[in-house]
């Protein structure tokens, strides 16, 4: 899954964010892996770098160790979940996970650092760490004191804001990636050999000519004639590969007639038209692949040749008065 700064900068992101500062004050970043190392992402651009964080990264030893304990402290969020962490400076973070180790060990983090009571009892520690990094030691002091000083009560509002936030960025992964998925899908079915492909090599592996002229009138009660070659190809497709993408414009041009006659010719002989015949192959191969359970309902619509959810799941209850999930529900109940 690739990802980028734009895809956590969503308005529930940006309010729990806004929260945190308020009862908290503390904001959060995602930190999420990229091609190019580890990126940070601050909903709605308000996640202002610590001047701490700054000192510390104005170094080329210290943005070696932020990266690294960037990495660290994800990995350590996917074994032991919802914690607090302290850096590589000395001073401490909130780590929360948002999705399984393998798809990337992301992370939502606070916004950098905060002191807690026990990093005061350990300053001497922090300031001889920074201090090899060739910082100058007024500039420390007056960046440490400026960081949000967190008492335990302030440090669980923050964590239960933050978990918040991580259930928030896991709904947006789920969404991207079934987003990516759709469009691998949808792809995949343009790909396929177009319907006037399809009907000119069934036409002629047949050898024989598709219809040219109008058929008669047929009186009320008078049964049909055979239906010509071309309706039964049609026909046949359209039930074996209701999913592809069938074009009456392409129908036609297969057959060498106008999109008016095809119509009117499969309506003559089907007792209904193309359209209509064809949706009823589609729900009918939506029902069997509902049972499936490996497949969410968007990429149920694809595979049955509805490329708008919204429209596949009217039809859908057009058809059996109920909604597609509720058709699976009782699939499942039964």
């Amino acid at each position: 899954m690739t990802l980028t700064e734009k895809n956590f900068d969503t308005p529930l992101l940006r309010k729990l964010s806004d929260l945190a500062a308020e009862l908290a004050e503390v904001r959060f970043i995602v930190v999420f892996p990229h091609s190019g190392g580890w990126q940070q992402s601050a909903p709605g651009g308000t996640a202002d770098t610590p001047e701490f964080c700054r000192l510390v990264q104005s170094t080329e030893e210290g943005q070696r160790q932020c990266r690294m304990c960037h990495a660290l402290m994800a990995v350590a969020a996917c074994s032991g979940g919802a914690t607090e962490r302290r850096c590589h400076s000395g001073v401490s973070v909130l780590v929360s996970p948002i999705s399984e180790c393998e798809e990337g060990a992301l992370a939502v983090l606070s916004t950098c650092t905060f002191t807690s009571p026990e990093d005061r009892l350990r300053w001497k520690e922090t300031r001889t760490r920074m201090l090899k990094l060739g910082i100058e030691p007024e500039l420390l002091v007056k960046a440490y004191d400026k960081l949000p000083q967190l008492d335990p009560p302030k440090i669980r509002i923050a964590r239960a804001i933050m978990a918040a936030a991580g259930d928030a960025v896991r709904e947006i992964l789920k969404r991207i990636a079934l987003e990516q998925e759709l469009a691998k899908l949808r792809d995949s079915l343009r790909s396929k050999p177009k319907t006037r492909e399809m009907v000119e090599k069934k036409l002629r592996d047949a050898a024989l000519p598709a219809p040219r002229k109008k058929p008669k009138k047929q009186r009320i009660g008078v049964q049909r004639d055979k239906p010509p070659l071309l309706i039964e190809v049609v026909a046949k497709l359209a039930t074996e590969k209701p999913g592809m993408p069938f074009s009456v414009e392409e129908i036609a041009a297969a057959a060498r007639i106008t999109p008016n006659h095809f119509s009117s010719t499969f309506h003559h002989y089907m007792g209904k038209c193309f359209t209509d015949f064809l949706s009823e192959k589609r729900i009918a191969l939506a029902k069997e692949l509902l049972k499936d359970l490996t497949l969410n309902i968007g990429e149920v619509a694809l595979k049955a040749g509805f490329y708008d959810p919204g429209y596949f799941a009217r039809r859908f209850r057009q058809k059996t008065g109920m909604s597609p999930r509720q058709w699976r529900e009782k699939l499942a109940v039964r």
